[in-house]
């Protein structure tokens, strides 16, 4: 069996490592995206719980409960202007 070059050894040692350092940098960015994903996946859902208290909703959310102070504040004021 011939022994094989500097050449040779050098070219097989280049395309391991670079197949190697490219297995290692897609686990990375897999791992980095699922963390992203979960995060932002959470910040989605906290979002949507503020965004819905932004709306009238029929009596439960901060925009119902200020619109009834309104009301009540107008009431108020008419009763005491009497």
């Amino acid at each position: 069996m011939a022994t094989p070059d500097t050449a040779s050894i050098v070219y097989a040692y280049f395309f391991v490592g670079a197949a190697s350092v490219t297995g290692i940098w897609y686990a990375f960015r897999h791992g980095v995206h699922t963390l992203l994903d979960e995060h932002v996946t959470q910040l989605n859902k906290r979002l949507d719980r503020i965004e819905y208290q932004l709306y009238n909703n029929g009596g439960e959310s901060m925009k119902d409960a200020v619109d009834r102070i309104e009301l009540d504040l107008v009431i108020l004021k008419t009763k005491l202007g009497e």
